[in-house]
């Protein structure tokens, strides 16, 4: 198992060098030792292989740092990306036209708009795309995706998935949905910015305001920090945002959304991040990070990949063993830990059993069908549980670290 600091290594931070020369339009040269191919694993991880690709192939058009195998699979990170890119374009297209057909409104959200900010918006990759739609919209949404010729997959509550061939949708309901790292309703607060978006072009697609946009786009990062974890990508799309909209949006209200979503600490956090990591400017005010604390963040982030699925899994079921008040003994620390792997609340069960939804005591059903997915998935309970006890210290220094960038 890799200890800390081994993630940050000369290629995970010429990974960050080379997409801020990406935004930026800077040149650069490589340094004199360095590994293509341990980048194009950097970069894999990270879902950043086709910029990566392009801005090398800037410095060293002949390749002559890189074997002609690392050649062809960033040439084909590279080709795959634009392909789908161009199915997805076509997919929110088409799907767009037969929700204005029925009058159903919707809002694409994070990558299909987000993409845009990029400076070829095909290099910005995305595993699905996310819709926001109304509630009351939702079974319509579904028999249009059906006859599209979409599968929905599973039995999300809040989220339902569809896919067809490359492309899949996540039609939501709420951007929020679940339990989160404190007390504030996430669910409540979102369950109302569709009716703060407004209309654009001339069929029935929505926006959010730029800083609606924004502090759900912080928002998820958030989640995900907190959860299994968030990776460059989602950085980088926020340094996009601020570098495109800083001077059009409006701060003060902002943060006063912030404060409302105990927010505006992790917020400025990130500011200063992202003027770190990429050279954004922002008018708005940042809270300045010590240099150790940067540089667990930065291990913290390189560890974990797009979405924190490359870290040891253990070390965030170990966090929920962790508590603000009482004693954190690494014993107290496991047993808490084991409880709730074993025995979820109610707001994490819906995804597995969306009847909990309005029948609060269908939760023990839920737990059994976890648990009997957990007998027929013995290999991933296994991976989660292996390092339980050499983890809980790798466990408290990430709750410490999320306390000391704002969440």
């Amino acid at each position: 198992m890799k200890t800390q600091g081994e993630f940050v290594t000369l290629e995970t931070k010429w990974l960050i060098t080379l997409l801020d020369t990406y935004i930026n339009e800077a040149g650069i040269g490589l340094p004199a030792s360095f590994s293509y191919e341990k980048l194009y694993e950097a970069g894999k991880k990270h879902s950043v292989l086709p910029i990566i690709f392009q801005e090398l192939y800037k410095i060293d058009p002949d390749w002559t740092r890189g074997s002609r195998e690392s050649l062809d699979l960033f040439k084909k990170a590279y080709i795959s990306a634009v392909y789908l890119s161009s199915l997805q374009d076509f997919a929110v297209e088409e799907l767009g036209d037969k929700l204005a057909e029925q009058g159903i409104g919707y809002i694409p959200v994070k990558g299909c708009v987000l993409k845009q900010l990029y400076p070829e918006p095909e290099l910005r990759t995305m595993s699905d795309i996310d819709i926001l739609i109304q509630e009351k919209d939702r079974l319509k949404t579904d028999e249009i995706l059906k006859n599209l010729g979409y599968e929905r997959q599973g039995l999300g509550s809040n989220v339902w998935t569809y896919k067809k061939g490359m492309v899949t949708f996540e039609i939501h309901v709420n951007l929020a949905g679940g339990k989160y790292w404190n007390d504030v309703d996430y669910i409540g607060y979102f369950s109302e910015i569709f009716d703060k978006s407004h209309s654009v072009g001339d069929k029935t697609q929505r926006r959010l305001s730029l800083e609606d946009h924004f502090l759900f786009l912080c928002f998820h990062l958030a989640k995900h920090l907190c959860s299994t974890g968030a990776g460059i990508r989602m950085i980088l799309d926020i340094a996009l945002y601020i570098k495109h909209y800083d001077g059009q949006m409006d701060w003060q209200y902002i943060w006063s959304e912030a404060d409302k979503l105990q927010l505006k600490e992790f917020i400025e956090t990130m500011l200063f991040i992202c003027q770190g990591w990429f050279h954004v400017k922002t008018s708005a005010s940042v809270k300045d990070l010590d240099p150790g604390t940067l540089a667990v963040f930065e291990e913290y982030v390189l560890s974990g990949g797009v979405f924190g699925f490359e870290r040891d899994d253990s070390i965030r079921r170990l966090r929920k063993g962790i508590r603000k008040k009482g004693s954190n003994r690494s014993l107290l620390v496991k047993l808490r830990a084991l409880l709730y792997l074993a025995f979820p609340d109610r707001s994490h069960m819906k995804d597995f059993l969306p009847e909990l939804e309005k029948h609060p005591v269908l939760l023990p059903a839920a737990w059994v069908k976890r648990w009997y997915l957990g007998i027929r998935n013995k290999e991933r309970v296994r991976r989660s549980l292996e390092n339980f006890n050499e983890n809980v210290d790798a466990a408290k220094g990430q709750w410490e670290l999320l306390k000391r960038i704002g969440l």
